[in-house]
């Protein structure tokens, strides 16, 4: 054994006989892994977050921050209270919105003007994306002699944003359905403040948004940074500074500023992720948080509070709806989920049946993105939602005569 340690080569004379054969090669790696050091350890600590921010998301995130905050994006406009919302009266080639900034068939004022109006809330999943037309989303499949349609649902959306919405604004609309569609992960992006520590890509909207907290049965919001301080990320560090401890993402852009710069680091950082990515999709349990059960319920008890029924239409994207062999071995936690969710009380459609049960191939339900719908998977989804938006309004009707029967 001791003759096997003595013959066994250690790093350090590894390190000496590299020194002595190959100088150069020596202090090449030497330079190497102090510039590594230098740039991943030191860097931070002096170059301003700011400056990793403009090199993070790059001219255009600037460009589009300037032009939302002065009122000039094609299709939001700041929202003190929700970060953004869409513009009314936008349009460019499909997308068109109305006055009030709803995708909507026809003209409609603040009392219904049919049996059933819904409300749809929700991201670009529900309001259909710029790639349909109004005819083509969910809403507008849904609508029908009895029925009229007001699709608030908006870009990137979160459930908090919704739930935000419809109980400070879209309640006055008197809507007696109010469908949301919800992502399949429904807590996704409810511990984000600011998208571009989750969505890096997202340099088309680079915008805060408002995050509640729980705490016990409260919740607290943390609001939207006002105009002039938004101005100011690109350029200071204290709106970043107060990302650190509210915002869950920030991690990410943490890792950006110690291993964006230098090739090893770099190399290992995006080894990290894909391996954290890979890790995420095998062990993927789709818990449902106190957070999202807290929020569901409130917007419906909110809901109620207006003589309305709440129908939760969950979606998946591509991949979960129609999955590879491998993804097909493992737990069915989407349908799990949706078991749940209703077992929670609250009304659910499963968008992944629906499209399941359509017999369609996946390419004709989804665009290439794997997430947007084609005009046929809104319709299927549309067909799924109708005698449950029949079924709550009548409920709704029958709460409503139960409270005034003398």
């Amino acid at each position: 054994m001791n003759n096997i340690e003595t013959n066994a080569p250690s790093l350090f004379k590894q390190l000496v006989h590299l020194r002595r054969g190959a100088p150069a090669l020596w202090y090449a790696t030497l330079i190497l892994v102090a510039a590594e050091l230098i740039v991943s350890l030191v860097g931070p600590l002096i170059v301003p977050k700011h400056v990793y921010l403009s090199a993070y998301l790059g001219d255009r995130a600037r460009m589009t921050t300037i032009r939302f905050l002065d009122d000039r994006d094609d299709y939001l406009v700041y929202d003190s209270l929700l970060g953004w919302r869409n513009r009314p009266n936008a349009s460019r080639d499909k997308w068109q919105l109305d006055a009030n900034g709803a995708r909507s068939m026809h003209e409609y004022g603040l009392d219904r003007t049919t049996p059933i109006r819904a409300l749809f809330l929700g991201s670009s999943l529900t309001n259909g994306g710029a790639a349909v037309t109004t005819d083509e989303t969910i809403s507008a499949y849904l609508e029908d002699s009895t029925t009229e349609c007001l699709n608030f649902a908006t870009m990137l959306y979160t459930l908090d944003q919704m739930y935000l919405a419809y109980s400070n604004r879209l309640w006055q609309y008197n809507a007696n359905v109010i469908a949301v569609g919800l992502p399949y992960h429904p807590s996704d992006g409810l511990d984000n403040r600011y998208l571009p520590l989750r969505y890096p890509q997202e340099v088309y909207m680079p915008h805060f948004k408002p995050r509640l907290i729980m705490r016990d049965t409260a919740l607290t919001l943390m609001p939207v940074p006002h105009r002039d301080i938004w101005r100011t990320v690109f350029q200071h560090n204290d709106l970043l500074d107060s990302l650190v401890a509210s915002d869950e993402y920030y991690a990410e852009f943490t890792g950006y500023q110690r291993c964006g710069f230098s090739p090893l680091a770099s190399l290992g950082w995006w080894t990290y992720k894909k391996a954290r990515g890979l890790f995420g999709i095998l062990s993927d349990e789709r818990e449902t948080s106190p957070l999202v059960l807290t929020l569901m319920r409130r917007l419906k008890d909110e809901a109620a509070r207006h003589d309305a029924k709440v129908i939760y239409m969950l979606i998946p994207d591509q991949a979960t709806a129609f999955p590879s062999r491998w993804r097909k071995r493992l737990p069915d936690q989407f349908g799990t989920l949706v078991a749940n969710l209703r077992k929670e009380g609250f009304t659910m459609v499963d968008v992944r049946q629906v499209l399941r049960d359509s017999g369609e191939p996946p390419w004709q339900l989804f665009f290439e993105d794997g997430g947007h719908f084609r005009p046929l998977g809104n319709r299927l989804i549309a067909d799924a939602l109708r005698p449950l938006s029949v079924q709550s309004q009548v409920q709704s009707t029958s709460d409503l005569l139960l409270r005034e029967k003398p």
